[in-house]
């Protein structure tokens, strides 16, 4: 997970530059570029992950009764 500064777009850290560890980026506009190009998901990358969200990761199981009891799942 990178630190809560990295990439930010709101709060107190937004559109300043910082590492993935929480550190404060000092290098220049093509360094800050090509680091996060090495470190933020490629165009494949997300294509890949598509293809990964359309199959059944998880297991299809049957709810207990305290979940239907609750509600819980009930639109499933």
């Amino acid at each position: 997970m990178p630190h809560e500064n990295f990439n930010r777009e709101i709060g107190n850290f937004k559109r300043q530059r910082y590492t993935v560890e929480g550190t404060l980026f000092e290098g220049s506009d093509d360094e800050w570029n090509a680091y996060i190009a090495a470190h933020l998901p490629t165009a494949q990358d997300e294509e890949d992950l598509k293809e990964l969200f359309k199959q059944q990761w998880v297991a299809e199981k049957p709810m207990t009764a305290r979940q239907i009891a609750s509600g819980i799942g009930a639109s499933a």
